[in-house]
Parts: structure tokens; sequence; C-alpha cells
């Protein structure tokens, strides 16, 4: 289903004029919240599969600070899990916790713990703790917010049926 095609049903279900095209200014609002309900309303509620990113990053001896981002260039939502080789994933921890370990953790090691620092453009900045001592291959598994409809021929990664449920 086309993204025109999500407008029109929203549409026909609230009894509204169909629109052409999504460039008319009622069929861009209901865009608007289509955009708003598979970016953000449904990201909240479920894992969906279709979001599911892999990628991965290396780490330098005695640097703690690092951007993930994916190989698609998505914007990333979420960092799901953060793990070195087939160790335990790395553990998250709150801004609190993390500059309490950060007492306790003195010298360099294999990384532990990670925080969510910042968010650049598409990609999450993360801090490890312990620092590393070594260069260590982190494997991370993200979740991307589903790319924006734009045009009239644009299809949804997610479920076009709850985007137009969510949207009505």
């Amino acid at each position: 289903m086309t993204a025109l095609e999500i407008v029109r049903q929203v549409q026909r279900e609230l009894r509204l004029p169909q629109s052409e095209s999504v460039n008319e200014p009622h069929a861009r609002l209901i865009l608007d919240f289509a955009n708003k309900v598979q970016r953000s309303l449904m990201l909240e509620n479920v894992v969906w599969d279709e979001l599911k990113e892999y990628g991965y990053f290396d780490t330098e001896a005695g640097k703690a600070i690092y951007t993930v981002s994916v190989v698609n260039n998505g914007e990333i939502d979420v960092i799901r899990s953060l793990q070195i080789g087939n160790d335990y994933p790395l553990i998250k921890k709150s801004d609190e916790e993390f500059r309490e370990l950060k007492r306790l953790f003195t010298g360099n090691g294999k990384p532990l713990y990670y925080r969510h620092l910042s968010r650049i453009g598409g990609s999450i900045v993360v801090e490890l703790l312990p620092v590393p001592d070594a260069s260590y291959s982190v494997n991370a598994e993200v979740l991307i917010k589903p790319p924006r409809l734009v045009n009239d021929t644009d299809i949804p990664l997610l479920d076009p049926d709850t985007i137009i449920l969510g949207t009505i």
C-alpha cells in the first residue's frame, strides 16, 4: 500500500473527499499524522523486525566515547544491545549509575557498561566503561525510525493497516 493509498483509506474511513495527490493540503495534513504514528507512536509499543539493523564499531585503547550508526544511514531510534564478541551484552546504565561506576573503575579494561550521551544526526553517541584497554569489535543491534512518507508512491516499512488505524 502506498502513501497515497493510505491517505485515501483514512479519508474514506472519515468520509472525507478523496485526494488526487499527497501534495494537496488536506492530504499533507493526513500524511503528517501518518508519519507521526509510524515514527513515534508505533515505535513505543512494539519492536518491529523491519526496523532492526545491525552494525559494529571498533574501540581504541584509551578512548571511551563512540558514535553508533548504521550502514544504510537510517536514523537510529534505540540501541537494543551492544556486545563484544560472544560475551554478555554491555549493560546500559543511567547517568547517575554510570558516574558512580566511573569512580570505581580507575583503570582501563574490557568494557562492561555503556551510557547514552547524545544524538548526532541519525546516530547515537555512547560512552563505554571501563575505558577500553585494547581494540575491541563491538556489535550493535539498533532500531531505526522508519523513513517518512513523502511522495505518492512511498511504501511504508510497517504495517499499513496499523498506520491507518493510528492515523484515524
